[in-house]
């Protein structure tokens, strides 16, 4: 009987749970629809639409637009102890050092637009002459010797040009910084390397004269950046940063062959290190031939139809800054020379004429006999306004005798060359 009675009250207890557990199922699944339509942003539009109602967008998060600058303090002061080391008392000594007398004359030239010669490129002494520009150089003002005072002929000038060369010996420290951080090193190896080139003697001494070698290591110490930097993008190839690189690169090659011939160095070391590349990429499986070939193209175009480009480029500037005639004409031929003004003859295109006439006696027969020659055959040079006349010796007929008492075959012709056979030309 007591079992009887404990069976039937569980019995109660569980048909007065069932409603209790369904309703509380219903409301779990209830709350699970609805929260998925709150969170699902098309269901919500859809029962918007359905609805006619626009329901609020719901509000993004703010976006964080801050710039974080870093700043590096060593490679900072590095720099501002260049420019310290550099620039104080530029001006000092005020007389003329070494081979500023060449180059300060240089400019003065560029200034006059007189043609000269130099045996260097003339990038370095392009810039020079335009520091010179800025600082009122005046080209009448000449500096003959060493150990005349820029400050007693009343020339400031030498100050912006100095100051041209200071700039560029004080960007060779921190390029110095940062070509040891490419490498791989610590910043502790590249703060190292580049006191080491802040406090060499022979570097600052000669980015504080108006002198070509400070501009020649900035570039090469340029061509070098370059060089680390495009080789760190080896891992993307022909992608944006390799190409700005790569273009960027071949300028700075240009530039340093430019400014002196010892920048073929540095081009060598560029193109060692091409080659190397080159033969790992053609080492490595995955490189495909086409691949293999849009490399080599890319280095022939920018390492050396770029800086060949660079180089003409910069030699055309110099040809058209100096277009009259100054003292560089004996070194080049009279074909060269015609091109300069003031010419020499008129500036009508000129009638070359040759014509023979046999002189056994001296030079200055033969010259006054092509003088006075007259008739229907020739008409002379001077007639004719030709720049030049030139004997040629017939060698064949009495190679023993002295040149001058050999037969002459005189021409008029529009510049004077020079062979086996020239006796003079005037």
């Amino acid at each position: 009987m007591r079992k009887r009675t404990v069976a039937t009250a569980a019995a109660a207890l569980t048909d007065a749970s069932a409603p209790s557990a369904a309703s509380a199922a219903d409301e779990t699944v209830s709350d699970e629809t609805s929260s998925g339509m709150e969170q699902d942003p098309k269901h919500t539009d859809g029962v918007a639409a359905d609805s006619g109602i626009e329901q609020p967008r719901p509000k993004q998060p703010p976006v964080d637009r801050k710039v974080t600058v870093k700043i590096n303090v060593a490679l900072v002061l590095l720099t501002l102890a260049a420019v310290a080391t550099r620039m104080w008392r530029i001006g000092t000594p005020s007389k003329v050092v070494f081979d500023e007398v060449h180059f300060r004359r240089f400019a003065s030239h560029y200034i006059k637009r007189e043609f000269f010669f130099d045996v260097h490129p003339p990038l370095g002494k392009l810039l020079l002459a335009v520091a010179g520009l800025l600082g009122n150089l005046d080209p009448a003002t000449a500096f003959t010797a060493i150990g005349q005072d820029f400050v007693e002929h009343g020339d400031t000038s030498y100050m912006h040009m100095r100051m041209l060369s200071a700039m560029f010996g004080i960007a060779i420290v921190p390029m110095v910084y940062q070509c040891v951080v490419e490498l791989g090193f610590s910043h502790v190896a590249a703060l190292l390397a580049g006191g080491f080139v802040l406090l060499d003697n022979a570097v600052t001494l000669q980015s504080r004269l108006i002198l070509l070698d400070a501009q020649l290591m900035f570039f090469a110490m340029a061509t070098f950046l370059a060089l680390l930097k495009f080789s760190n993008q080896r891992v993307s190839p022909f992608r944006g940063a390799w190409w700005f690189w790569l273009v960027v690169l071949g300028v700075c090659l240009g530039c340093c062959v430019s400014v002196k011939f010892v920048g073929l160095f540095t081009m060598a070391l560029v193109g060692v290190h091409t080659v190397t590349d080159l033969w790992r990429y053609l080492g490595e499986q995955h490189t495909s031939l086409v691949m293999l070939l849009g490399h080599f193209a890319a280095r022939v175009a920018a390492l050396i139809l770029l800086p060949i480009a660079v180089y003409v480029a910069l030699f055309g500037a110099h040809l058209a800054m100096v277009p009259n005639t100054g003292p560089g004409d004996p070194f080049v031929s009279t074909a060269f020379q015609v091109h300069k003004q003031p010419k020499h003859t008129n500036t009508q295109p000129h009638r070359v004429l040759s014509y023979s006439q046999f002189v056994s006696q001296t030079q200055t027969q033969a010259f006054a006999a092509s003088y006075s020659m007259q008739g229907d055959l020739a008409t002379t040079c001077w007639e004719i306004q030709t720049l030049a006349i030139q004997s040629h010796l017939f060698l064949f007929m009495r190679p023993s005798l002295p040149p001058f008492s050999l037969p002459h075959f005189c021409t008029c012709v529009p510049h004077c060359t020079t062979n086996h056979s020239t006796a003079w030309c005037v």
